[in-house]
């Protein structure tokens, strides 16, 4: 419409537009509106799905000590070539279906809402148990060792022993519950 405070009511409304604005989708509860290029779309679901830093810290000493001799050259190059298959099918699903939401709203307009249920819960089951697991992982894979090695090269044997202390499983629990603490008052 028109907005010149020039125009009279009776002009604005005999005029008329020749070209419309593409629809976009406004969730009437909340007026929340996502419009985001298909690119953009799949930086994010790249970023959220693989998270560079913990897996490359994590996932390096595991699969040499689980899997010795595995090619992990190998193994990263055909990641690479899988991984943008899910970034792009999730970056397809937000633009065609650009509700804000995720795995509910993809398995229940797909599928069925139990399938979204379903989908959503496995999500949050899957985060809840990556936490617990991250947490030990850092514990004994990280804090542990690293104490450890410095008793080792400090000739100390005040850090082997707190090493030593520290792998035990009530301490495991302890620094862990601590460290997830700590990161949720953080994000």
């Amino acid at each position: 419409m028109n907005r010149d405070p020039r125009v009279k009511s009776t002009d604005r409304d005999r005029s008329t537009t020749t070209a419309a604005a593409p629809p976009t989708y406004s969730r009437k509860a909340t007026g929340l509106v996502k419009v985001l290029p298909v690119l953009d779309m799949m930086t994010f679901n790249a970023s959220a799905a693989s998270p560079v830093g913990i897996v490359l810290a994590t996932g390096m000493f595991v699969v040499f000590s689980t899997f010795p001799g595995a090619n992990l050259i190998l193994a990263l190059v055909v990641a690479a070539f899988i991984l943008p298959l899910i970034w792009v099918t999730y970056a397809l699903m937000s633009a065609a279906l650009p509700r804000v939401g995720g795995d509910y709203l993809f398995g229940s307009r797909i599928f069925h809402p139990i399938a979204g249920l379903f989908a959503n819960l496995g999500t949050y089951l899957g985060a809840l148990f990556s936490i617990g697991l991250t947490a030990y992982g850092i514990t004994q894979f990280g804090l542990v060792p690293a104490l450890d090695v410095i008793g080792s090269v400090t000739h100390s044997e005040t850090w082997t022993e707190l090493a030593t202390t520290l792998s035990g499983s009530g301490w495991t629990f302890a620094l862990g519950s601590v460290m997830v603490l700590v990161l949720s008052l953080l994000s």
